[in-house]
């Protein structure tokens, strides 16, 4: 299992990491400059930096776990970062060996890319390449992208001397702009779903270079009626807008109204109220999450298909519940 550490949860006292579940733990991330810097100047480089994860780093080796770095450069509300630095030679190259050195001194064991979405589908293939030719050949190299196949040039992306894997990260199906509450991981159902995600990239490249990376957390939505999958409020000011829902939020609810079936979906939902969203004017509130038997669903999928592994986000938002 490849589970994601951010840098927020790192920090949290409360989060648990389980060393028996993970085999490989990502810390998410560093983020790169257009010139291939790595920056230096945020929390996300000092909890990078920290004794906290050195500490998660001995442990994980002594558990038999590796721990690699993910290096970032997102293309929306970054201006032309992540373009300027694909599109320029030595830009990569500065951030192939700063990278590279930083994993060395923290004793990590690989690389992970997460350039969402792609902005330059030959540089970023040749961006790859530049690190499977200079790290050391022991280390993983993955990278990340969206549900839909087209978001990466996935065949270029993980051939020979390029990454091992690709990270699928199969969630946000839906979220504040969707017209009906539902699954934010539908494992099946009306529209493009977790099945589908898999059959195409299945398709493309071996599914042993394939790695589902799932959500620990729902969805919660006001909606218009209390159905199923039922439509949401538009007017978020007056009934409050969607919101993700960690495992402990889900739990507490669920013991306080009850759970529905999500058999459509598969996953379980919650009716509930909140201070803007009441019965009596009209709004139901509903949360809907996979829950134990709807996560199980999900691993079946994976080992059906045959694929690399799981990933998770993220390590906390489980809240240290087992189940």
């Amino acid at each position: 299992m490849f589970g994601y550490l951010p840098y927020w949860e790192l920090s949290d006292d409360s989060t648990v990491i389980d060393f028996r579940t993970y085999s490989t733990i990502a810390y998410f991330s560093v983020g790169a400059k257009a010139t291939g810097a790595l920056d230096r100047t945020n929390n996300s480089w000092n909890g990078w930096r920290s004794s906290r994860l050195d500490r998660i780093i001995a442990e994980a080796h002594r558990k038999g776990a590796k721990v690699v770095l993910t290096v970032t450069a997102m293309a929306w509300g970054s201006g032309n970062v992540q373009q300027n630095l694909l599109g320029d030679p030595a830009a990569r190259q500065r951030l192939i060996e700063e990278t590279i050195a930083e994993v060395q001194l923290n004793d990590a064991d690989g690389i992970s890319l997460d350039f969402e979405p792609i902005t330059d589908d030959a540089n970023f293939v040749e961006l790859l390449r530049g690190f499977r030719a200079q790290m050391p050949a022991e280390w993983s190299l993955t990278y990340a992208t969206m549900g839909s196949v087209s978001s990466s040039p996935v065949i270029n992306a993980t051939a020979e001397g390029a990454a091992d894997a690709v990270i699928i990260m199969a969630y946000d199906y839906r979220d504040g702009g969707s017209s009906r509450a539902g699954s934010v991981d539908p494992l099946m159902g009306p529209a493009y779903d977790l099945a589908n995600t898999v059959a195409a990239y299945k398709n493309k490249i071996p599914a042993s270079k394939i790695i589902l990376a799932l959500p620990w957390y729902g969805g919660a939505w006001s909606t218009k009626s209390d159905g199923y999958h039922a439509r949401t409020q538009t007017d978020t000011a007056t009934y409050g807008s969607f919101a993700q829902s960690y495992y402990a939020t889900a739990a507490g609810l669920i013991a306080e109204n009850g759970s529905r079936v999500d058999t459509d979906e598969v996953g379980i939902w919650v009716s509930y109220e909140t201070g803007k969203c009441k019965v009596a004017n009209g709004c139901y509130r509903h949360l809907y999450i996979d829950g134990p038997t709807g996560f199980a669903a999900r691993l079946a999928l994976v080992n059906s298909a045959g694929l690399r592994g799981v990933g998770i986000w993220a390590i906390g938002y489980d809240d240290a519940y087992s189940d």
